[in-house]
């Protein structure tokens, strides 16, 4: 992974709406204008499941509670998934048993969701509510919750600071943003920048769910306040 900082990607935005020459350096307030899209965008990019780039792992000791928070300074305290992925997993007395994620509806139709009816957890909602997810499991056990997550794309701090994402981003985060800041600038994007934006988005799509996501075809994106779950089909 190449490192490249914020900067380099506002400028090369600019220089594909011709307001920037190649060897000429921003305005201040300019850069600082581009910079705060690029953060807008990234943020947006962090709910969309399908720009999420990686799955992370969060381990966490299940004391037979039914429910637990997720998020920053809760039980669970990492960041707060956008996503469960179908792969998590409950290791009890040294076996990996599969969790099954089901939906807000099949969770509320569980007439005693106290009820501590086996030794581990075999099903999972998940309610990622702002600012903090709660993860639903039934029946209430114990054992140690393995959570396999996609979570938003981390924001650079400044415009000088490396962004973290795989090489792949760079094309498509330089067209986006082009885009975003045209109406500042320069009016509505062109149709070649608006295709080309769009074009890099689809190819970045393809790319993560190849490497990361093979076989999650069923995963409802909502906004902040939405319920954000994998769907099983309903004709299995």
């Amino acid at each position: 992974m190449a490192e490249v900082t914020a900067k380099v990607l506002c400028k090369a935005a600019m220089r594909k709406l011709r307001i920037l020459d190649p060897a000429e350096e921003p305005g201040a307030t300019e850069l600082d204008n581009v910079f705060t899209e690029f953060k807008r965008m990234i943020k947006t990019w962090g709910i969309v499941g399908d720009l999420v780039y990686e799955s992370t792992v969060d381990q966490h000791t299940l004391d037979g509670s039914a429910s637990y928070t997720i998020g920053d300074s809760q039980t669970i305290d990492t960041v707060r998934p956008s996503i469960i992925l179908p792969s998590s997993y409950v290791t009890y007395d040294t076996y990996d048993y599969p969790l099954t994620l089901i939906s807000e509806r099949d969770y509320f139709e569980i007439v005693d969701k106290d009820v501590e009816g086996g030794l581990y957890p075999i099903y999972l909602y998940y309610k990622a509510e702002y600012s903090a997810g709660t993860l639903y499991v039934y029946p209430a056990g114990t054992g140690t919750l393995n959570l396999h997550s996609l979570k938003p794309l981390a924001e650079p701090a400044t415009v000088d600071a490396n962004v973290v994402y795989p090489d792949e981003y760079q094309d498509a985060i330089v067209w986006n943003l082009a885009c975003r800041i045209s109406p500042e600038f320069k009016g509505e994007p062109t149709p070649f920048l608006v295709e080309t934006a769009s074009r890099t988005i689809s190819i970045l799509e393809a790319h993560v769910k190849r490497l990361y996501k093979p076989g999650l075809n069923n995963t409802h994106i909502g906004s902040a306040n939405e319920d954000l779950f994998f769907r099983p089909n309903e004709d299995d």
